[in-house]
């Protein structure tokens, strides 16, 4: 029977596809605004109606799901991962995510992603139905892309292609480290040179070569494509912040384990912090043992933008217990909630399109009988990617169901 049902759900087009309302449920906006017994419309892909009314529900045409007693989320998106080019760590054969070379912007982590990835279920079953795919390696890694995590196809799951390229920035914490200020500077004289070029070659209307990596630089320059640092102690960071404004690129900040002790910096000139991997400890050995769950409650205190990611392919499943994490130390579970939705959507600059449950947005969410938060209250009932319903279960949930009928019966 599960298995007839996961078919239905992944191969119909009648089940949900007329306009449906799903009514009595706690409604979590992702803006921290939180609506009691609410109702939430879908009409073809987009959300019509989100609030208190009966909007719709009157209509013949309208399919009317009770949830009453569940919560509705906005779907979690997962900022620098590789998910979708990474499927076994041990298995070099399953991992795509890491070309050879230095200045890669041309590098599309797009056109690799991998749909049919087992552990993409593992994924939406915990909320998380968005992430921005990352190249990894190199100075500068490549062009990220944000993919919804279900599709036919990397096309159909494309949700902003090429919207950024990445740059690890070269860093150390030990500034009395000889070796390794004579490698930054070469480093740094190596990115300089590619930076000016792209920009003399980017000024050419019609150059008479045409050269893929400068090419890919285009957008960046004017501005449509924005510039992500892998960068955490707080030399690295200011040093990466002024380096880049010389050639007139503002960053984003991605790790920033000690942007609290920059914070002037960061607020003054705006600079958004992706924060990663929360569930760690702190870096330093004086630091406080919960530094890394107050962190952005310090920046949000400081009023820098920030929002929370998970690095790698297979730990992003608990995106939304880190976040439930840092609602514990300093944040309220609708500020933790808006740290991987609205705030995360507003960062990658895909705020117009998802992020809340607002109407005009398209239909990205899911909905759980408990605090999606929590790992006890996780369960989730329905999903949906961009108005299109996907199975909630995956390998993961068949086999427990599997093992459960087999030892304890159905």
């Amino acid at each position: 029977m599960r298995k007839i049902l996961t078919l239905l759900l992944l191969g119909s087009t009648s089940l949900f596809a007329q306009t449906t309302v799903f009514k009595g449920a706690t409604i979590h906006v992702g803006n921290g605004r939180v609506i009691e017994n609410g109702n939430l419309l879908v009409a073809n892909g987009l959300i019509a109606y989100c609030g208190n009314g009966t909007d719709g529900q009157d209509r013949t045409d309208v399919k009317v799901m009770d949830v009453t007693g569940q919560h509705i989320y906005p779907g979690f998106i997962a900022p620098n991962c590789y998910v979708g080019l990474n499927e076994i760590d041990a298995a070099r054969a399953t991992r795509d995510f890491h070309e050879v070379g230095e200045m890669k912007p041309n590098t599309r982590s797009l056109i690799a992603f991998n749909t049919d990835s087992k552990l993409l279920p593992t994924m939406r079953f915990n909320g998380v139905l968005m992430a921005q795919v990352v190249p990894q390696g190199g100075t500068i890694a490549g062009s990220s892309s944000i993919m919804n995590l279900a599709g036919w196809n990397w096309e159909d799951a494309a949700l902003k292609p090429d919207d950024a390229i990445y740059l690890n920035w070269h860093e150390t914490t030990n500034p009395a480290d000889k070796e390794f200020a004579e490698r930054h500077a070469k480093h740094l004289g190596e990115l300089t040179k590619f930076l000016e070029e792209a920009a003399a070659y980017c000024k050419l209307t019609k150059p008479s070569e045409t050269n893929l990596k400068f090419e890919s630089m285009r957008p960046v320059f004017a501005g449509s494509k924005k510039v992500f640092v892998n960068v955490n102690t707080t030399k690295g960071m200011a040093e990466a912040i002024d380096y880049l404004a010389k050639h007139k690129l503002k960053p984003v900040i991605v790790g920033g384990n000690e942007s609290y002790l920059i914070t002037d910096l960061l607020r003054k000139q705006d600079i958004p912090v992706v924060l990663m991997n929360i569930h760690r400890l702190p870096d330093q050995p004086g630091d406080a043992v919960d530094l890394p769950y107050r962190l952005p409650s310090i920046l949000k205190a400081a009023g820098i933008r920030f929002c929370v990611g998970i690095h790698g392919s297979w730990e992003v499943r608990n995106l939304g217990f880190q976040a439930g994490t840092i609602a514990g130390y300093g944040l309220t579970k609708e500020e933790a909630l808006a740290a991987i939705t609205a705030n995360a959507a507003e960062i990658l600059g895909i705020d117009k399109l998802v992020g809340t449950l607002e109407q005009g947005k398209q239909a990205t969410f899911f909905v759980s009988k408990g605090d999606a938060l929590d790992m006890q209250g996780n369960l989730l009932t329905y999903i949906f990617v961009n108005g299109k319903a996907v199975a909630v279960d995956g390998q993961q949930q068949e086999l427990n169901t599997k093992f459960q009928e087999k030892y304890w019966g159905k």
